[in-house]
C-alpha cells in the first residue's frame, strides 16, 4: 500500500487489515480505501474476505472521471504517473463483491466514495457536463442504495459551486450522499473566507444539508489572504 508521490511500501493490504480489525473481524474505526489502480481493486476485496472483516464501515475511494484539467484519465499527474481507473470496470468489480457482502456479511457497510481527477492549480472550476456524468453514473449503477460521497476540492469548489448544487438538488434531501469539500495532503490551507462563500453559496439555494468539509483552514484573516493569493499566483504561472 502507497499513495503518490510514494508507489510502494512495506505495508501490505494483508497487514493493514489485520492492524484495524479485532479479532472477531471488527473494524477499530471506519478506514477508507483509495484505488489509484484496477489490479489492486479485486485482490483487496478478496483480502477483506480472508480476513473475515464482519463489521464496520468501509469507504471505497477512487477518481473515475476526469475533471478541470484533465480531458481523459490517461494524462500523467503531478507526479508523473498515469491512473488507470476506469469507471465501468471499477463500479462492475466493486458492486460484485459488495453484492456478495451483502449476503455473506450484512454488518459491514460499504460506501462510494467517488470524485474527479483532477488539477487543482487548473484556472476554470467543474462545469455541467463534468457533474452529469458523474449524476449518470450513480444513477446507471444504483450507487445510492449502497451510499455516496462526492470529494471535491475546495478549491475547485469555489470556482464554481452551481454544478454541485444541481447534485445535491438531483438527489434532495437524501441521508446517503455527501458533498465533501476537501483539501489534499501538502496543499496549502484554504482560507476561512473561501469556506464561508462556499457554505453561503449553498445555503442562498437551502441545499446545503448535503455538504461536508475535511479541509486545512489557515490560521487568521492574513494567512488566509497570503495563502489564497500565493496559490493564485502560482496556478498563473
Amino acid at each position: 500500500m502507497a499513495h503518490p508521490p510514494d508507489k510502494s511500501s512495506d505495508l501490505s493490504i494483508k497487514s493493514f487489515l489485520q492492524q484495524v480489525t479485532t479479532d472477531d473481524g471488527v473494524l477499530k474505526k471506519h478506514i477508507k480505501l483509495d484505488f489509484k489502480q484496477m489490479k489492486v481493486v479485486s485482490p483487496t476485496f478478496e483480502e477483506i474476505i480472508r480476513q473475515h472483516v464482519r463489521k464496520g464501515l468501509i469507504f471505497l475511494n477512487a477518481d473515475i472521471l476526469p475533471g478541470p484539467g484533465f480531458k481523459n484519465m490517461m494524462r500523467k499527474d503531478i507526479y508523473n504517473d498515469y491512473y488507470d481507473i476506469h469507471p465501468e470496470e471499477f463500479l462492475q468489480v466493486c458492486l460484485k463483491f459488495l453484492n456478495k457482502f451483502k449476503k455473506e456479511l450484512p454488518n459491514l457497510q460499504l460506501v462510494f466514495s467517488i470524485g474527479f481527477k483532477a488539477d487543482v492549480l487548473n484556472l476554470q472550476g467543474f462545469s455541467q457536463s463534468h457533474i452529469e456524468k458523474m449524476i449518470n453514473l450513480i444513477r446507471d449503477y444504483d450507487l445510492i442504495s449502497y451510499g455516496v460521497v462526492l470529494p471535491i476540492n475546495a478549491r475547485l469548489l469555489v470556482k464554481n459551486v452551481v454544478p454541485f448544487q444541481h447534485f445535491l438538488n438531483v438527489f434532495p434531501n437524501n441521508d446517503n450522499t455527501q458533498l465533501l469539500a476537501w483539501t489534499a495532503t501538502g496543499e496549502p490551507p484554504i482560507s476561512l473566507r473561501k469556506v464561508k462563500q462556499i457554505k453561503s453559496e449553498f445555503a442562498a439555494v437551502k441545499n446545503n444539508c448535503g455538504l461536508g468539509f475535511d479541509c486545512a483552514v489557515a490560521d487568521g484573516v492574513c494567512m488566509g489572504y497570503f495563502y489564497d493569493l500565493a496559490f493564485e499566483a502560482y496556478a498563473i504561472w
